[in-house]
């Protein structure tokens, strides 16, 4: 696996800016949303904290909790078998944040 590919979740990897091709090639079918901006993204990545993985074909963050500093913040953007998605994603986190509302 090249360092620019994104991962299958459940393994995530530290956010690069190899990684922007990738991202924005999924967060392109969608309006723009500034918490998938791959700019606001690395801007936040800090210490390497924002982390990326692929599940069903959906982009999976998982940042730093902007209050605590803690890694418990998940979101997703995509299409593909959602409810599977989310429900993989929930056993992880008691919520999702920053799920873009044409996601949901």
């Amino acid at each position: 696996m090249g360092t620019d590919m994104i991962p299958v979740f459940p393994i995530f990897t530290a956010l690069t800016l190899e990684h922007k091709s990738e991202v924005e090639s999924i967060t392109s079918k969608f309006e723009p949303y500034a918490d998938f901006s791959f700019v606001n993204l690395f801007a936040w990545c800090l210490d390497t904290q924002t982390e990326i993985s692929l599940l069903n074909d959906n982009l999976v963050i998982r940042l730093p909790d902007y209050i605590t500093g803690e890694t418990t913040m998940y979101s997703l953007i995509g299409k593909t078998k959602m409810d599977e998605s989310v429900d993989e994603l929930l056993k992880l986190s008691d919520s999702l944040t920053l799920v873009p509302e044409q996601v949901i």
